[in-house]
């Protein structure tokens, strides 16, 4: 268990089973991810990148979480994947496992040499807590405020501020009707 930040960069074709406060990769291909994060994963120049929830057990891993201060151990983000290199959020450089595809249990023998098979971290259903970020923007999406990929028009600004106006009042904003 990480208190802090993992930075994973310049990895390919690898497995990480991880608990960590924030996960980023930087320059990682075709590698998988079984995490727990207090916060959304960030992948930068990355692809292939699979993920799912945190699948390791050992004796002493609960008293190491809290150690780290991991918890409470049901806002496990791992589903929450912010790609800085996808504006339009296609998924194209990464996407969740489903169960069936997911790795066993990770486990270190324990001194009675017998493997754990339950995860130390209860599974999180991906979709099922809030996440962050999108929490945050709903909460200042009537603020007036709005930010723009570098290289955006004033023209396609104006468009999209529009967008807006016209979604929050469920009308043409230009329609006196």
């Amino acid at each position: 268990a990480c208190c802090d930040s993992v930075f994973v960069r310049n990895c390919t074709g690898c497995t990480f089973t991880m608990a960590c406060k924030q996960l980023r990769t930087r320059d990682c291909k075709d590698c998988t991810f079984y995490l727990y994060s207090l916060t959304e994963p960030v992948i930068e120049l990355s692809s292939d990148i699979r993920f799912a929830p945190f699948n390791g057990a050992y004796p002493e891993h609960l008293s190491q979480l809290e150690s780290a201060r991991l918890g409470p151990l049901s806002t496990n983000l791992w589903f929450a994947v912010f790609d800085f290199n996808d504006d339009a959020k296609t998924g194209d450089n990464w996407r969740l496992l489903t169960e069936s595809e997911e790795d066993p249990v990770w486990s270190p023998l324990t001194s009675n040499s017998e493997a754990l098979t339950v995860s130390t971290i209860p599974r999180v259903e991906a979709g099922s807590i809030p996440i962050p970020s999108e929490e945050e923007a709903k909460a200042k999406a009537g603020s007036g405020m709005k930010s723009f990929a570098l290289g955006t028009t004033q023209e396609e600004a104006e468009k999209a501020m529009q967008a807006d106006v016209v979604e929050e009042d469920g009308d043409d904003a230009n329609s006196f009707e």
